[in-house]
C-alpha cells in the first residue's frame, strides 16, 4: 500500500513538473516572438531612417550639383549625347532645338511595327524637350511617307507644318516645323521640273535634291539647308563632289550683301567631320583657324563643323560619323548653345527596336540648340538679320543656277 502511494505521488509529481515545463516553454516562445516582432519593427524603422538619411544626402548632393550647374558659364542646354533625358534644356534662357534624322526610306508601305517604334521614339524625343521646334528629315520616300510621319509626331498636324515636295528620287529631304516657327520661304537647291510637271533631281550636281528654307524662331532668323549626299557604295569622292556643289551655291548666295549670315547645314553627309573640315579649307570664304584658346578666328561666313561621334549604324551598332551640323561662324559665335550638338543615346533606339522586334533606322538622330533671345555668346543682342521683304526672297537662287527653280508655292507668313 505504501509502495503504491509513493509510486502514485511520484507519477503526479512528474506530470505536474511536465506541465510546468510546457507552460514555461510556451511562455518563452511567446516572449521570443514578441522580441522578434520588436526587432523586425525596429529594423524596418532603421531601414527607413537609413533611406531618409540617404535621400537627405542625395538632396544635398543634388543641390550642390545644381549650384555648380548654375555657376557654369553658358551651360543653358545639355548635349543630347548620353541619355534621352538630355534632350531637355534648361529654362533660364529661350532656346530651340533643331533635330536632324535620316529615317531610312520612310514611305507609305511602312510596316505597322516599324511605324509604332517610330512613334515611341518621337514621343521620347519630344516629351523631354518642348524646345524641339524644327525637324529636318532625310530619306522621306513619298507624300504618303510624309503624311504617316506627320501622324506620329506629338500633336500631329495640329502642331506641325510639313515642308516637303516629292520628286522622282526615293530619298527626298524635308522639314517639319512647329506652328510658332515662321517659315519665310522653302525650295529645292538643285532640282528641275520635268516635262510631266514633276520635280526631278539634278544628278549632275546632287542625286538627292537639297531642301532650303529661311526660318525665324523668336529673334533668331536663319537659312537652313537640309541635305543627303550620295553614298555611292562608300565612295567619299562622290560625296565630296556633291558637297562642293552645295558650297558653290552658298558662295553665290553670299555674294548678295543682304544675304542672311546665319546659315545652318544639316543632314546625312556620308563624310566624317575631318573630311568636311578639310574640304571647307579649300574655300577661302569658308576657311577658319583657331587662336591660342582654341576659339575660331573667323569671318561671318567661316564654316564650323559639329558632331564627331558615330551616327550611322551597322546592324544596330553606331559605326560611322556621317551626320553633322555645319554652321557659319556668325551663328556659332552668337546663337549656338555651346556643347549642345550631338547624337542621341544609341541605347534608347536599340531598346525600342528590341521591344517592337523591328529595325527602325540605320542612323541616330542628332540635335543642336540655339538661343533665340537675349545676348548671344558674343554679348551681342540676338535680333533678326532680315527684314520681312528680304526674308521672303531669302531662298531665291541666283541666275547662275537658273536650273534650280524655286518651289512653285513657297510658304509665306
Amino acid at each position: 500500500m505504501i509502495w503504491y502511494l509513493d509510486t502514485k505521488s511520484v507519477y503526479l509529481a512528474f506530470c505536474f513538473s511536465a506541465l510546468v515545463l510546457i507552460f514555461y516553454v510556451a511562455a518563452n516562445i511567446r516572449i521570443f516572438k514578441e522580441i522578434q516582432s520588436v526587432y523586425l519593427k525596429y529594423r524596418k524603422i532603421a531601414a527607413v531612417l537609413a533611406i531618409a538619411v540617404g535621400l537627405s544626402q542625395a538632396t544635398v548632393n543634388l543641390n550642390e550639383s545644381f549650384s555648380a550647374l548654375n555657376n557654369k558659364t553658358k551651360a543653358d542646354a545639355a548635349s543630347i549625347k548620353g541619355t534621352a533625358a538630355q534632350f531637355k534644356p534648361l529654362t533660364r534662357r529661350n532656346i530651340f532645338r533643331l533635330i536632324s534624322w535620316n529615317v531610312q526610306t520612310f514611305g507609305g508601305n511602312i510596316a505597322p511595327a516599324r511605324e509604332r517604334a517610330y512613334g515611341q521614339l518621337l514621343d521620347h524625343m519630344f516629351s523631354r524637350s518642348r524646345s524641339s521646334k524644327v525637324l529636318a528629315l532625310q530619306e522621306i520616300a513619298n507624300d504618303e511617307g510624309r503624311d504617316i510621319f506627320a501622324e506620329n509626331l506629338p500633336g500631329g498636324s495640329d502642331r506641325w507644318n510639313p515642308s516637303f515636295q516629292n520628286t522622282n528620287d526615293a530619298q527626298d529631304n524635308g522639314f517639319f516645323t512647329q506652328h510658332q516657327v515662321q517659315v519665310d520661304c522653302e525650295q529645292f537647291m538643285y532640282a528641275k521640273i520635268g516635262e510631266d510637271g514633276r520635280w526631278r533631281s539634278d544628278p549632275d550636281r546632287i542625286r538627292h535634291p537639297v531642301r532650303v528654307s529661311h526660318m525665324k524662331v523668336g529673334n533668331f532668323d536663319f537659312t537652313l539647308i537640309n541635305l543627303h549626299l550620295t553614298f555611292a557604295k562608300g565612295d567619299a569622292n562622290a560625296s565630296l563632289r556633291e558637297f562642293n556643289q552645295v558650297l558653290a551655291w552658298l558662295t553665290n548666295y553670299f555674294t548678295d550683301p543682304n544675304s542672311d549670315p546665319d546659315v545652318i547645314i544639316t543632314g546625312d553627309f556620308n563624310l566624317n567631320s575631318a573630311t568636311l573640315h578639310a574640304a571647307l579649307q579649300q574655300w577661302p570664304q569658308f576657311r577658319y583657324n583657331f587662336d591660342e584658346n582654341g576659339q575660331p578666328v573667323a569671318t561671318p561666313t567661316t564654316m564650323v563643323t559639329l558632331v564627331s561621334e558615330p551616327t550611322s549604324r551597322s546592324r544596330g551598332v553606331p559605326k560611322n560619323n556621317y551626320d553633322h551640323f555645319i554652321m557659319t561662324a556668325d551663328t556659332y559665335l552668337e546663337e549656338y548653345v555651346p556643347g549642345s550638338a550631338g547624337a542621341m543615346n544609341p541605347g534608347l533606339l536599340q531598346s525600342i527596336e528590341e521591344e517592337n522586334e523591328v529595325y527602325v533606322s540605320d542612323h541616330l538622330p542628332i540635335s543642336s540648340g540655339f538661343f533665340t533671345s537675349g545676348k548671344g555668346n558674343d554679348d551681342r543682342l540676338i535680333q533678326p538679320d532680315y527684314s520681312q521683304m528680304q526674308a521672303s526672297a531669302a531662298c531665291t537662287p541666283k541666275a547662275v543656277f537658273a536650273s534650280a527653280s524655286a518651289a512653285p508655292n513657297p510658304s509665306l507668313p
